[in-house]
């Protein structure tokens, strides 16, 4: 579990990877059960000796269910009950202190940090394992340099020298099903596209998906696809575990559960071509609930070989879907690995008082695919490359974020920054005061600059204040 990370990155600081490998002592592991009363299990942290431990599933799962509520009050306090309860369940383990301690270092001197959960028992997967404290005693997810993900043991026969291999490029399939175009994170991904020169041609948009809209589409792409992306409704499925609400034709009015077997075989074969799934539904991730019964439909498509499978195991809030989606591309088309973007968004979703952080359920078929790129770095130079015509009819010279910002500031009248502050979902205070609404309009472009939404922010000048832009950098190249 520790191979070298040379040929993947060019870092001398390589991650520190700790597996955590949970068994249950009886019965069979591998089999669905609905875990109740006290269960106990075997530990293994890092392959080294296994610590016997139980765990008292009358005391978790009301824990559980509070977390999944939409009583937004009642999460919290089940977040922090089920942190010191995975918290205590792992200081059973002598191994895990010495794990924590290695964290600690690792965390000092900078480095990120792999928490792999591996177990044969579905139920831990209902688990938010990303609540367990870390050496400063708050959650391990609620610090971006650590990263919790999940793996099935037998998940994937991908390997490191088959993650190296792939090419850097592939589509972008993005469909959306149901109610959810007020999300608009379509145009999200657009102008995340739009600020790099993504090939227009590479990215697939499914406004009304149905099963066979896209089975359609990824049966007619060959080779790799670089995202999938489902943004849609969770649904109950007949016998009680969570599907996708995605019609089977193109008729939207016809219901629809779409179970983890059926997307799965809509993704096809092999599972393994697309290497980040993303997603953007309530509950589509692992819950207590779902993993009693068969597998959830990012766990289903993960064992059928997707490289890096992310959902959320709690309901999803309107922002944080936006914010997940705008940090993730924002990172992934400049250049970024998938680790790097996981870690941004979950940043972006920590300050936006939800627990859509904690909720966050990474898939890996080999830890590999999280460091190795999915697009090249896009090209430096002033003009754009031939892939602009398609999304902006021309060449254009583009700002640094520097100028943009002093663009914003002396151009922009209340009106105007209001507007994109409303298109962004940022939020702004327009003062009537000139020299207020200038320090504002700075604070604000800084605030948007931290949050990583500046090439948002770019398109949207470039698109509604050509004219501006052209004639402000102008002058500032010219003084």
């Amino acid at each position: 579990m520790r191979p070298q990370h040379a040929t993947i990155r060019d870092t001398s600081e390589a991650p520190l990877r700790i597996l955590l490998k949970v068994v249950r002592a009886a019965p069979e592991n591998g089999t669905f059960i609905e875990p109740s009363g006290r269960q106990a299990y075997r530990v293994f942290v890092d392959d080294h000796w296994s610590s016997a431990v139980s765990l008292d599933w009358g005391e978790v799962t009301p824990y559980l269910s509070d977390l999944a509520s939409t009583e937004e009050a009642r999460a919290p306090s089940a977040a922090r009950e089920l942190g010191a309860r995975l918290t205590g369940l792992l200081t059973q383990v002598p191994t895990w202190a010495i794990a924590t301690e290695h964290m600690r270092e690792a965390l000092r001197q900078g480095r990120p940090v792999d928490l792999l959960i591996q177990s044969e028992a579905p139920e831990l997967y209902g688990l938010p394992w990303e609540l367990v404290a870390g050496p400063n005693g708050l959650a391990l997810s609620s610090n971006s340099s650590v990263l919790v993900q999940y793996m099935w043991p037998s998940a994937s026969t991908t390997t490191a020298q088959d993650v190296l291999a792939r090419d850097r490029s592939g589509p972008i399939v993005f469909g959306q099903a149901g109610d959810v175009e007020l999300l608009r994170l379509d145009r999200d991904v657009v102008a995340c596209c739009e600020a790099v020169d993504f090939p227009r041609r590479s990215l697939h948009l499914l406004p009304q998906m149905s099963l066979r809209s896209l089975g359609e589409t990824l049966g007619a792409l060959t080779g790799p696809v670089a995202v999938l992306q489902w943004l849609c409704h969770g649904a109950r499925a007949p016998d009680g575990s969570f599907g996708l609400a995605i019609p089977t034709s193109d008729d939207p009015h016809v219901p629809h559960v779409g179970d983890a077997e059926q997307m799965a075989q809509v993704v096809g074969s092999p599972a393994s071509r697309v290497r980040l799934l993303l997603i953007t539904a309530c509950q589509g991730g692992d819950t207590a609930r779902s993993t009693a019964l068969r597998s959830s439909v990012v766990q289903q498509l993960h064992r059928a070989g997707v490289s890096v499978a992310v959902a959320s195991r709690l309901p999803l809030s309107t922002r944080g879907a936006q914010q997940l989606t705008r940090a993730l591309y924002a990172h992934l088309l400049r250049g970024g690995n998938i680790r790097e973007a996981l870690c941004a968004a979950r940043s972006a979703l920590y300050a936006n008082g939800t627990l859509d952080w904690a909720s966050l359920q990474v898939y890996v078929a080999h830890e590999e695919a999280l460091y190795a790129p999915l697009f090249p770095t896009p090209a430096t130079s002033s003009t754009h490359q031939e892939t602009s015509s398609s999304w902006q009819g021309g060449e254009a010279d583009l700002p640094t974020d520097e100028e943009l910002i002093e663009i914003a500031v002396r151009g922009l009248d209340p009106t105007a920054l209001k507007r994109l502050a409303a298109r962004l979902n940022v939020p702004l205070a327009v003062h009537t005061d000139n020299s207020t609404q200038e320090e504002q309009t700075r604070e604000f472009l800084q605030d948007v600059q931290r949050r990583g939404l500046l090439a948002r922010f770019q398109t949207l000048m470039l698109r509604h204040h050509a004219r501006l832009v052209e004639h402000q950098l102008s002058r500032l190249r010219e003084a």
